[in-house]
């Protein structure tokens, strides 16, 4: 069996910009490198116009089921690789009704297993599905579900340290630090954002009389956070700068990145210090001697290591910030931990492996 012999359809909500969408532009983008034909599936959104730069078709299914089907038909779709729980459910019925083997990334506890088993049943469909951390594979066994452990892979083309002149245009003074905090601004990651503002406002902004806080990512819940920075705190060291396509460079000027699952792991391969505060807890500083916990809790975005809340926010980037000569020593060799198991080729090949797999078992090819 040949890489080139496998069309594969990947399936999405919508092009949003978010840790799961990202992956799916990694995933295609060296899918497509190693000679497999990929399509993928959504409705419009910000990243679409990253994914038209690439060598793949592209369907918006929002308002054309039927006209879908035909296009899955004529480009001869033999695998789809769903990743979300609205497109998931989805393509659960278009693998019943086309005949098409599935595969299912499970990316965070925000899915409704039960709900997914019952549509695998009704629909006769039995998908390989796979993991993105440990937490998650354990959680999936404890509900009945066989799940394999891939981690999202990252592009290290794409995400490294490099020169940019974002402080410039963003006004920040060139010996100031830069915090940053990037997230879709929805759910847990929405009240992380709160408490975060509050505690910048509250205690770090005077402890720290030079630092800037950085705010990125979309959501619902944008325009409560922009409220409460431009209305309420009114300092001209915390700023919201919106959803961005150009990720690299942000992490690059900031001394200190403040996120959890993906969004640590491209920090990291930016050589940037993280700060893993996550949907479950807080975690902290990540060094080299703690990264393995650190994964195990997935920067605490799948399982808790310490409470969530304003004491443990405030003590975790305070001990961040005075740490910081050490957490620049040691940025480098973090780097090269995660460069082993999370650069984006190494990832797909495994990714390839069960694609075919699941093929040989379905007799598809």
């Amino acid at each position: 069996m040949h890489d080139k012999d496998i069309r594969v359809l990947m399936m999405l909500d919508a092009f949003d910009i978010g840790g799961t969408e990202t992956h799916v532009l990694s995933l295609t983008n060296e899918l497509l490198k190693q000679g497999v034909s990929v399509f993928v599936a959504g409705v419009d959104g910000p990243l679409k116009n990253i994914f038209n730069t690439l060598p793949c078709e592209i369907y918006n299914y929002q308002n054309n089921k039927q006209g879908f089907e035909e296009w899955i038909q004529i480009n001869k779709i033999n695998l789809i690789h769903a990743h979300l729980e609205s497109s998931g459910r989805y393509a659960v019925r278009l693998s019943h009704k086309l005949n098409i083997p599935l595969i299912y990334t499970i990316h965070g506890f925000y899915y409704d297993i039960p709900k997914l088993q019952y549509l695998l049943i009704k629909y006769f469909v039995q998908p390989i599905i796979i993991g993105i951390s440990k937490p998650i594979q354990k959680w999936l066994e404890k509900e009945g579900v066989y799940s394999i452990y891939v981690p999202n892979g990252i592009d290290m083309n794409e995400f490294h340290a490099k020169q940019s002149n974002l402080r410039v245009s963003l006004n920040i003074p060139e010996k100031s630090k830069v915090i940053l905090y990037a997230s879709r601004l929805e759910d847990k990651k929405y009240e992380i954002c709160k408490q975060l503002l509050k505690a910048f406002e509250n205690k770090l902004l005077k402890e720290f009389p030079n630092i800037h806080f950085l705010v990125a990512g979309g959501g619902k819940k944008t325009e409560l956070i922009k409220k409460h920075i431009y209305e309420k705190i009114q300092s001209k060291r915390i700023q919201y700068i919106g959803n961005r396509v150009d990720m690299p460079d942000l992490f690059s000027i900031s001394d200190f990145v403040v996120g959890t699952g993906r969004v640590a792991l491209e920090a990291i391969f930016c050589e940037r210090p993280v700060i893993a505060i996550g949907s479950a807890g807080i975690f902290g500083l990540v060094k080299p001697e703690n990264f393995k916990k650190a994964l195990e809790y997935y920067f605490c975005d799948h399982k808790c290591y310490q409470p969530l809340n304003q004491i443990n926010i405030i003590n975790a980037v305070r001990k961040g910030l005075l740490s910081e000569g050490q957490s620049f020593h040691f940025s480098k060799v973090l780097k090269q931990q995660v460069q082993k198991r999370f650069e984006a080729s190494l990832v797909t090949k495994e990714i390839l492996e069960i694609y075919k797999k699941k093929l040989q078992e379905e007799e598809v090819l």
